[in-house]
């Protein structure tokens, strides 16, 4: 895990060692500045995409994290004391390849101290609280091989199943979906963004008004808000809430981009964040090995 700062027209480096034939899927920051990070375990004898090996979720607080330096490996830890999160299964804490995480602010709560981890193989959304202790998770027929979760400004959940397929390999009216969850009053119910090709990134700007999600297929980033900036009352039926409407998309491969866009490239990761005081959108691009910031 690279930790970067820009100095001029230098990058100071820091590196988290993630040992064996690990390599982490997602990462999340809190408020308190630890670090959430998805690991997965790959080597010949997996078969992809159907576990095996050791996938968890590595909580590595602020103090423990190196600082970037130019000469690059000075801030090289080890991950031997950090908190690990779960292991290979199908029970509850377990994983089948952990992808896209976040933290989140917990009904009642105004500070993001509950970690929500999309378990791809396992086809659901874990939540643990701060201490890495199993919570619930949320599941619906339609969100299959999640990737990627983020939270909207009224707390309900935003989950982008990569498959997009319900468990009789049917699509959603011809098209992949983005699930929305909402918990108010202990019950969940799923509502549906529709019309997506590929969903695999999400992000929420820090209002949560504004809705990116990367579509792999579309070779675009999505661009969703609510018509106001005022607070959504979820009132006594949070299914007929309100959801954010398409805006724009945005084409974010530069033209001088080295590669070719493949839609079967094996992990078709677009991973997406905004930076919380710039408002600038980074995108992780897997076919280019790029981070493109926009």
């Amino acid at each position: 895990i690279g930790r970067l700062r820009t100095e001029g027209n230098s990058v100071a480096q820091a590196w988290i060692d993630i040992p064996g034939h690990h390599h982490p899927a997602g990462v999340a920051v809190n408020h308190l500045g630890t670090v959430a990070v998805s690991v997965q375990e790959y080597h010949a004898t997996v078969t992809q995409g159907q576990g095996g090996g050791d996938h968890y979720v590595l909580l590595i607080p602020a103090a423990a994290l190196p600082q970037p330096s130019l000469g690059g490996d000075e801030g090289t830890v080890k991950v031997e004391d950090f908190v690990k999160i779960g292991r290979d299964g199908e029970k509850k804490g377990q994983f089948l390849w952990p992808n896209g995480l976040t933290y989140i602010a917990d009904e009642g709560s105004i500070e993001a101290s509950f970690l929500a981890v999309t378990d791809f193989n396992n086809n659901r959304v874990q939540i643990f609280d701060a201490m890495g202790r199993y919570q619930r998770e949320f599941k619906d027929t339609w969100l299959r091989g999640p990737t990627d979760i983020c939270q909207l400004r009224d707390g309900r959940l935003v989950a982008v199943p990569y498959l997009g397929l319900n468990q009789r390999g049917e699509t959603l009216k011809g098209a992949s979906v983005a699930c929305v969850f909402s918990t108010t009053g202990g019950s969940s119910r799923v509502q549906y963004i529709k019309g997506f090709a590929m969903p695999v990134g999400c992000a929420c700007d820090r209002t949560g008004s504004n809705l990116i999600i990367a579509d792999r297929s579309k070779q675009q980033l999505l661009v969703y808000n609510f018509k106001d900036n005022g607070p959504v009352n979820l009132g006594s039926a949070p299914h007929e809430a309100p959801l954010p409407t398409f805006s724009h998309g945005i084409n974010y491969k530069r033209r001088h981009a080295h590669g070719v866009f493949n839609a079967n490239t094996p992990w078709p990761w677009l991973g997406v964040a905004i930076d919380t005081v710039s408002g600038d959108i980074a995108v992780a691009d897997t076919d280019q090995h790029a981070v493109y910031i926009l």
